[in-house]
Parts: structure tokens; sequence; C-alpha cells
């Protein structure tokens, strides 16, 4: 792997100097400058691959991120921990990796070396499905494998688990978690191509979530590296990012997200502090476990709190609960009522 170049934008804060030493000390990425105004970078621009700034600094802005990127310049922005604000201000400038600033240098560094120029990296992807939820098990990873098993019989189709806290698609469809996502993330980083003997589940294809213990999660430059990379084998991929941030780089590399909501009082607030806290394109709205004659009250309920109008409903079904419970196909009604999603299409707002 050759050297990234690398710039920091200078800053008072303890991550900056931190990074700066230890890029230094091990000669793994070239530092280039540490830029303390604009125009050092774009003086040197030209022998860039990649930015690393933080969101405290005031000319850290959306459009300087997406100037940056135009260029085909990788960014890495930090923030302070727990600052929403600053963490939606570098993803919305398209950032290709934001971290907390508490971040420990080593793995900063590791991420800037996986960066290199993703000149791509911007670029909307029109087969990627990105499904996502609240917390309290609102039927995520059901939902995207009802999904992906339905758009499996009409195209070739890549299911990812992307769940971070609970990886479980290889043991809902019984089949053997290997390759998994970090194995894939390997293999793209020194092939550019999908590892071999990625499983098979009836009509569809699973990359497995990373096995737990794991040191470290994968950042999102590695992970937006084999979403690219499955898209030249696969018209579609569906990903499942469990409970994730509401700003997650995938959110906004996806043609469309699936927001699932349980259509119960409580899955109905937790929906809505999501929704609240959304950065990316709007969702489309799933409303998962309707009741028995309660679909009109889950509707209003659903307008109101959350400012969506469901594009599916899926009702309470023994049958569908039945299925999700053991290593079995999703159940056919539910494949079936997803069948309006394979199309990714606006969401609907109230």
């Amino acid at each position: 792997m050759t050297r990234p170049r690398v710039a920091t934008v200078l800053s008072a804060r303890e991550w900056e100097p931190t990074f700066a030493g230890i890029a230094r000390a091990t000669g793994l990425v070239r530092l280039v400058a540490r830029a303390y105004e604009p125009a050092d970078l774009e003086r040197r621009s030209g022998e860039l691959d990649v930015i690393v700034a933080g969101a405290e600094t005031v000319w850290v802005t959306p459009t300087a991120i997406k100037n940056w990127r135009s260029r085909g310049l990788g960014v890495l922005g930090v923030h302070p921990p727990y600052d929403r604000p600053a963490r939606r201000l570098l993803t919305a400038g398209g950032a290709d990796e934001v971290l907390p600033d508490t971040t420990p240098p080593e793995q900063i560094l590791h991420t800037v070396r996986t960066m290199g120029r993703p000149a791509t990296a911007s670029k909307g992807s029109t087969g990627l499905i990105a499904v996502t939820g609240a917390r309290g098990a609102p039927g995520i990873s059901e939902i995207a494998l009802g999904l992906a098993w339905g758009l499996g019989k009409r195209h070739p189709t890549l299911l990812i688990d992307l769940d971070r806290q609970g990886p479980s698609l290889s043991v809902r469809l019984g089949v053997l978690p290997s390759p998994d996502v970090a194995h894939a993330a390997d293999a793209v980083m020194f092939s550019g191509d999908l590892p071999a003997g990625v499983r098979r589940a009836g009509p569809l294809s699973l990359l497995s979530g990373p096995p737990p213990g794991q040191s470290g999660p994968l950042s999102s430059a590695l992970i937006n590296e084999v979403v690219q990379a499955a898209g030249g084998a696969f018209r579609r991929i569906v990903v499942d990012l469990g409970v994730g941030e509401p700003d997650d780089p995938l959110l906004y590399l996806a043609a469309s997200r699936i927001l699932a909501c349980e259509a119960s009082p409580k899955g109905l607030i937790r929906a809505a502090a999501t929704v609240e806290a959304w950065a990316a394109p709007p969702p489309v709205l799933v409303l998962n476990r309707v009741p028995p004659d309660g679909e009109e009250d889950a509707l209003q309920a659903a307008r109101r709190w959350l400012g969506l109008e469901p594009v599916v409903i899926v009702p309470h079904l023994e049958e569908i609960q039945r299925a999700a419970r053991v290593a079995d196909p999703p159940s056919p009604e539910l494949v079936r009522l997803l069948e309006p999603l394979h199309t990714p299409a606006p969401a609907r707002l109230e």
C-alpha cells in the first residue's frame, strides 16, 4: 500500500498534534502540511490524498468539504464527542469518514491509510437500499431479509449484515458466517474484489456481520469500498444497518433508505426520536406489526408523530413471526408486502 499524502487542519484540540506526532513517528503516511488557514490547503492541494479536519475550525464547512472531495481528495472529519451538530456538519459536507476526536490516534492513522483517493465515494449507488430503525427490535433484519429475498428473484442481490450491535442474519438463515464483512474488506483492499465463496441463501447472497470480539469497528471508508466492489457483481445490494446513526454515510450513498417502525406506542415514540435526529435524505417508512383492526389508528399516529406516510404496512401475522424464529426463508406474505420497495422512490411526507 502506498503512503497517503495527508494534511491536517491545525487545531488547539489534542487530537491534531497527537495525530501529527504519530504520523511522523511511524512514517505510515506522508504528512505534507498542517494548515492554519484555507489558503494553506489550496496551495498544496495537488500534493494531497487526504485531509484530516476538525469541526471545531470555523472554516471547515460543508461547502469546503464538498470542494475538497470534488477534487478527488479524501476527507476524514473529527468532532468533539457527543457533539451531534458538529458531526452533522461533517456528514452534510460528505466527509468520507467521521470520528469523535477521542478516537485513538492509531485508529485515525489506520483509517487515513484505508481511504486512498475515493474519487467515486460521493456518488450514490442506484442499486443500494439501506434498512435501519430505532432501538427496541422493530423488525429491521426481517424487513431487510424479506426485501432482499424478493429482489433476489429478479436480480442478482447481495444482503450485507452491518448491524453493529448484534449481527444475526447468518444464524437467521442457517448458513456459515464466513466470509463476513471483515473478510470482504480485507479482500477488497487487497484485490478490489469481493472474496470467493460468498454464501448463498435461497435467491440471494449474504455477507455476514463481523464476528464478535473483532478489534475495532470497520470504518465507513472500508464499508464503502465493500459496497462499491459489490456493485460490480450484484444489481441490488440491501444493507441491514440495525440501529444505526441517523447520519450514517451509507444513508447518503443509498438510492433508498428504509425506516422500520413497530406500530406500537413505544415503537412510534422511539421512531420519532430517530426521525428528529435524521440528517440524511428522508427515509421511506415501513410500519411493522400493525395490530388487527388497528391500521387506521397506526396510520394516523405515524403521520402525526413521524411526519411520514407509510409506504408499506405489515400486519401482525403469526406466519411472519413464526418464520422469523427459525432458520427458514422469510414469510412469502412479508416478501409480497415489501414489493413496493423494489423500485427506489422518494419518501412520502405527510
